[in-house]
């Protein structure tokens, strides 16, 4: 389109395929989806979530490729929500398997509330969670890898696993709680195989805590060295069970 404008559609509940999202403003092609369910955005590729959408499947990417530009936006805010899950949860190894599920990968920014119930992976550069809060389920997972960043700067509740054990990069990745913007108050596991969890806001879950060294042939003494780091007045909370406090809730 010559104009500028956007093209824009949707397939409200995406099964294997993703559809409807194939953009071209000013006959520059940045978005395009794939009969193998995939859904790619690049440059200055946007996703809109208009009210209430889920895209599931069984091995489905959407892939984020520009973390400075690439962006998944609400319409107006008025129940604009996205849901990512599984299409087969009688898939063998769901939910850790990735390919039984539908993951959302690479850099960028996610505006839009989000219900994970799959997997969301910080893999390329910087990935953000921003603006409207975002929670999960059990079968949800936040997942930093490949040396990457993931910031929170919003508030995150929900069940999901909060997970670094790639050892292929000696640094794995890095979790970041922003300060003045993210907050964690959640109920899901961590597991830090690798990387760092660095929290200039409140961290707290009652999930479990599994913080350990494994062979890593990059690192030093072939170990990788998992980190917590919290700032001055800032409180890391893990494992918290029914005779302990509750999280306190986010602002």
């Amino acid at each position: 389109m010559d104009d500028g404008s956007l093209l824009r559609g949707h397939h409200r509940d995406t099964d294997s395929t993703i559809y409807g999202f194939d953009f071209s403003p000013d006959g520059a092609h940045f978005g395009y989806g794939t009969s193998e369910g995939w859904w790619i955005a690049e440059n200055n590729g946007s996703l809109t979530i208009t009210c209430d959408h889920t895209i599931q499947g069984e091995g489905g990417v959407i892939h984020m490729t520009d973390y400075v530009n690439t962006k998944i936006l609400e319409n107006d805010g008025t129940g604009d929500e996205l849901t990512l899950q599984s299409s087969n949860t009688s898939c063998s190894g769901w939910p850790q398997d990735r390919d039984c599920t539908v993951v959302l990968r690479g850099g960028g920014e996610i505006h839009v509330a989000l219900d994970n119930r799959a997997y969301v992976v910080g893999d390329l550069d910087c990935l953000r969670l921003k603006d409207e809060p975002k929670t999960g389920s059990s079968a949800g997972f936040w997942v930093v890898e490949n040396g990457s960043e993931f910031h929170v700067m919003t508030n995150v509740t929900g069940a999901c696993e909060w997970q670094c054990i790639d050892t292929t990069e000696p640094i794995g990745g890095t979790f970041e709680i922003e300060y003045g913007e993210g907050c964690v108050a959640a109920t899901g596991p961590v597991t830090l195989h690798a990387g760092t969890l660095e929290c200039g806001a409140q961290f707290c879950t009652a999930g479990k805590l599994t913080l350990k060294s494994v062979a890593c042939d990059d690192c030093v003494d072939d170990k990788s060295e998992p980190r917590i780091i919290a700032h001055i007045g800032v409180s890391a909370t893990f494992g918290l069970d029914s005779t302990s406090p509750s999280c306190s809730s986010c602002p």
